[in-house]
């Protein structure tokens, strides 16, 4: 009867452990992009819709050169602007894991596999960018999460008003 009690509730804390460990909605927020490699992003919102992460634009470095999305792919895109591109899309959370998705590099014009994970205190983001699903041609960068006031002064963009690549809505 001991053991069982103690199974029971082993169980019960190793599962809540294995939920707070990683939620999906737990990477939603404002967060700084890295100072290196520097790009003309230079802070993101992260969202999730049906277990499925979005990554936006919400502000530019201050001495970019174009707002528009100049390298995209598709020639009748590019006088769109980044604020509201979703750059990064289709990482789906499974199992207390984020899955490999994609990112969209607005200065290359060009798209990778993109992989996420969080540090145990959830402040910090390890986005991996590679050439190869698997992961192992690539490069990692940290983002930092935003604090509450740091946040306060940026806005969230109407779902309506964002945009993928392909000029899509989500």
């Amino acid at each position: 009867m001991k053991k069982n009690i103690l199974l029971i509730l082993f169980t019960v804390l190793f599962s809540y452990s294995v939920y707070a460990a990683n939620n999906a909605k737990d990477v939603e927020g404002f967060w700084a992009m890295p100072e290196r490699p520097k790009g003309r992003m230079k802070t993101a919102k992260i969202i999730v819709i049906d277990n499925k992460v979005y990554a936006y634009a919400v502000e530019l470095q201050n001495n970019v050169k174009s707002t528009l999305d100049i390298h995209n792919p598709n020639k009748s895109l590019r006088d769109k602007e980044l604020i509201g591109l979703i750059f990064i899309y289709d990482i789906v959370f499974e199992n207390g894991e984020w899955t490999t998705g994609k990112i969209y590099h607005t200065d290359q014009g060009s798209t990778y596999y993109a992989n996420i994970n969080l540090t145990e205190d959830k402040n910090t983001l390890l986005l991996k960018a590679s050439l190869d699903k698997s992961g192992v041609v690539g490069a990692t960068v940290k983002w930092r999460r935003l604090s509450k006031e740091e946040s306060s002064k940026y806005n969230d963009i109407p779902r309506n008003k964002l945009r993928t690549v392909e000029g899509k809505g989500i």
